[in-house]
């Protein structure tokens, strides 16, 4: 029987628990925790521990109280699930404990939680026991993974042909590469991600969410961009943790296209990560349903990782009311 207990160390040793589970990912770092609470988020993380005190599951999950609803949880990409004592088949039981914990200690009328474990038939049946799929999803539960600790060429082997003749053709024309987590690199990324949200008709996101990301995260937040001329013409903002990192989002402006840049900066983000000890990286999300995701898809796929589906997103709500107005909102972009 799992026993929940709030967890109130600092966030280096958060990081440090989520580091040793097999679904580590930065929607259950500390950072993301500071991250939203910038948007009126409160958050709670809590460990699990079995009968011997062994970590089993833990979770930082966020907790809103909306008008109409009450107060509900959402528990991106939690809870995890993979650790060395965890057990598949208890998952369900694991799951509902937390939950009726939420509801008992924070009044929690709805959950939703999105568990960055790969999917399994003992996993999910364990679920399914007790919990719904939700009816709007927040996304695919598909994702890219590849492993970094091999040699690079075998690496840059699994890359698809057509992809290695546009790296190719964008390290010819981009030698300068960078990567860190300096206020320089910070900058550039931002000024890129802008323009490209500015175009796409979205001006007032970058400003309102960059600059408290990289604050959130610290080092953790680390830029990999190429130069032209000494001007940024790409980039990727990734999230890392121990030997985890995470593509978390990336922009290339529009002489950078004109080059393919972003076909080339993925290999120097590799050998970078590589250097920096990370051996588990993840594209961060494929969403094969979605007609306009089609071609970053590819992109991500053509790298040669392996596409894995995620135990995803499931719900537990008190009544029927709450569930189906969540489901509602979330199908409007209202969560997540």
């Amino acid at each position: 029987m799992v026993k929940w207990q709030l967890f109130s160390g600092s966030g280096s040793e958060w990081d440090a628990l989520v580091a040793n589970s097999s679904d580590a990912n930065p929607f259950q770092y500390y950072g993301w925790g500071i991250f939203k609470g910038n948007y009126g988020w409160q958050c709670v993380r809590l460990c699990g521990l079995d009968d011997h005190n062994m970590p089993v599951a833990a979770v930082q999950a966020l907790l809103k109280k909306i008008p109409l609803f009450g107060t509900i949880a959402w528990l991106p990409g939690g809870p995890l699930l993979g650790f060395e004592h965890s057990d598949d088949s208890a998952a369900g039981e694991v799951c509902l404990s937390l939950c009726e914990l939420l509801e008992k200690e924070h009044s929690v009328t709805y959950v939703r939680f999105r568990c960055h474990r790969e999917d399994s038939g003992e996993l999910s049946y364990s679920l399914e026991k007790y919990f719904k799929r939700p009816g709007a999803k927040i996304d695919s539960g598909y994702t890219s993974l590849i492993t970094l600790n091999k040699e690079t060429s075998e690496i840059n082997a699994a890359i698809s042909s057509k992809h290695r003749y546009y790296v190719k053709k964008a390290l010819v024309a981009i030698t300068d590469w960078r990567y860190g987590a300096q206020d320089a690199l910070y900058s550039d990324m931002q000024s890129l991600y802008s323009e490209v949200m500015e175009a796409k008709g979205f001006s007032s996101l970058p400003s309102q969410s960059l600059p408290a990301l990289f604050k959130a995260f610290g080092t953790q937040a680390r830029v990999c961009a190429g130069y032209k001329n000494d001007k940024a013409v790409t980039a990727c903002l990734m999230i890392v943790n121990a030997h985890h990192a995470c593509y978390l989002l990336a922009a290339t402006g529009s002489e950078g296209r004109k080059l393919n840049a972003a076909y080339g900066m993925v290999p120097e983000l590799f050998s970078k990560l590589k250097t920096d000890g990370v051996s588990d990286f993840d594209f961060c999300g494929l969403a094969p349903a979605n007609p306009l995701a089609q071609g970053v898809d590819h992109f991500k796929r053509g790298f040669g990782g392996k596409t894995a589906r995620y135990l995803g997103e499931w719900e537990r709500a008190t009544n029927l009311a709450v569930r189906l107005a969540v489901n509602f909102h979330v199908s409007r972009g209202k969560l997540g």
